[in-house]
């Protein structure tokens, strides 16, 4: 079997690797608060964010970065797929199986505050991973659905980029996984099979002409692999597309012929097996396909009211400022969108997923923080008819556009950034750490000194200016809480 290497290292070398979760601007930040736990880590070349660790004094888990949600601990092979889709920057893309997230955060940060993510994931207990991880690192424009990817009520020929990594049988994994291979093989390959090509299937109907889909798995297995891309382009019309071969891997030849375009990554490379297909459906890309725009529609004709599968009452964003306990928020950092309550939760929904939501589809937006209506003459809990809740009725008379009633309280996530001013126009509120001993003393509980008991709400905290989280405030104490308030 033909091989290419591109970097000179061998899986006897190689480290963990990891990508920072930021803009380009806030890279040196970030690099710094990893430098000031002595962790020691290089750059990779095949992409600006990802860093090889290279001296790990602690856990790289229970680093300040992690904690804060500045990096994600991620193979290296893990991080081609949406590299190798390359969605621009406010475009609209589909994440067909997308736990624990670690792909739709990368799309996440590529498509930008203009674009957006759709992110499925039918098991209950990946899904809840797929948010808590998505929460944690601030992805405010991916909305999430919980469903078979093959099942969501979408329409056809919309979406210019979708990422799909389905289920496999995981052989490309055996460092991690020994048994992977023994597991899934002999009668538990067909179904495994037959389930990647209903989902190619899936993607081919959804993808506008001009549009592509990145094919990719973490297995070696020929019939998971070449043989899917070929059965995609007999059956499908899909056209395969030529990838560059990133440097820091070791490429194996194709298993069938007319297959240059795909990567096969090798078992002895660094980073875990791995194969890629870019499928491209032919023709001109229309003038009404998806992007975060979100000016078209996304889902099947039969529309139900505006509006009518958003899982919560509405809320001028307007409005957040102005609430009790919100403390100096800054609305005008979220991307182009809308807020809603649900269940006492207070969520962002990105503009480009609108049109999924009046065509039916439950999109979860990303959360924000907790709302409580406070008693107030025409108030009523959350929900209920007096709120403009899901018993209501139609158009939400009682609670209209502003959701909650005029007395409300909020109290932000400390994980919720999206909400942070920068800590020039956050002002004396901002509190700025940029010392381990006083983060580590956050993380164990103890607090810190408020510079005034006079103010209020929560305390935007700050490391090198890059913001890390909001700090509850108790008189003078400020303190990071111990868990998200969000389930």
């Amino acid at each position: 079997m033909g091989r290419e290497s591109r970097g000179h290292e061998s899986r006897e070398s190689e480290n963990r690797t990891f990508r920072l979760v930021c803009g380009e601007a806030e890279i040196p930040a970030v690099e710094r608060l990893l430098r000031v736990q002595g962790y020691e880590f290089r750059p990779l070349p095949f992409d600006p964010f990802a860093r090889e660790l290279l001296a790990e004094p602690f856990p790289l888990g229970t680093s300040f970065a992690l904690r804060f949600g500045r990096i994600y601990i991620q193979d290296r092979s893990s991080m081609l797929p949406p590299l190798a889709l390359a969605p621009p920057s406010g475009a609209g893309v589909l994440d067909m199986c997308s736990a624990p997230g670690s792909k739709t955060g990368m799309l996440s940060r590529m498509v930008g505050p203009d674009g957006f993510v759709l992110a499925s994931e039918p098991s209950a207990e990946r899904v809840g991973i797929l948010r808590m991880n998505l929460r944690r690192y601030n992805a405010a424009n991916v909305g999430t659905v919980r469903s078979p990817a093959q099942d969501l009520s979408l329409s056809a020929g919309r979406w210019t980029h979708i990422q799909l990594d389905p289920p496999c049988s995981g052989w490309g994994t055996l460092n991690r996984n020994p048994g992977a291979r023994e597991l899934w093989s002999g009668d538990k390959l067909p179904p495994l099979i037959a389930l990647q090509k209903t989902l190619l299937t899936k993607a081919a109907s959804l993808l506008a002409p001009g549009g592509v889909v990145v094919y990719s798995t973490c297995t070696t297995n020929v019939q998971e692999n070449e043989e899917q891309v070929r059965w995609a382009m007999d059956n499908l019309g899909l056209v395969p597309e030529s990838l560059e071969r990133p440097q820091g891997f070791t490429f194996e030849t194709p298993l069938l012929p007319g297959m240059d375009g795909v990567l096969r990554v090798a078992d002895d490379s660094l980073g875990q097996g791995f194969f890629l297909a870019r499928l491209r459906r032919p023709g001109a890309l229309p003038h009404d396909v998806l992007t975060g725009a979100g000016a078209h529609d996304c889902a099947r004709p039969g529309a139900k009211n505006a509006l009518g599968s958003l899982p919560g009452a509405p809320l001028d964003r307007e409005r957040l400022p102005a609430m009790q306990g919100a403390g100096p928020m800054a609305v005008e950092s979220l991307p182009p969108g809308m807020l809603y309550e649900s269940r006492g939760t207070l969520f962002f929904l990105h503009q480009g997923l609108l049109p999924c939501v009046e065509q039916g589809l439950r999109v979860r937006g990303f959360p924000l923080g907790r709302c409580k209506t406070l008693e107030s003459r025409g108030g009523g809990r959350p929900g209920s008819k007096k709120m403009g809740g899901k018993k209501a009725g139609k158009g939400r008379k009682n609670g209209g556009a502003g959701g909650m009633n005029d007395r409300a309280r909020f109290q932000v996530d400390p994980t919720a950034r999206a909400l942070m001013p920068s800590v020039q126009e956050a002002g004396p509120a901002a509190v700025q750490v940029d010392d381990a001993a006083s983060l580590e003393a956050l993380l164990q509980g103890r607090s810190l000194t408020a510079a005034s008991a006079d103010a209020k709400g929560p305390a935007p905290l700050y490391f090198d200016d890059m913001p890390l989280g909001w700090l509850t405030r108790k008189g003078k104490r400020l303190l990071w809480p111990e868990k998200s308030m969000i389930s």
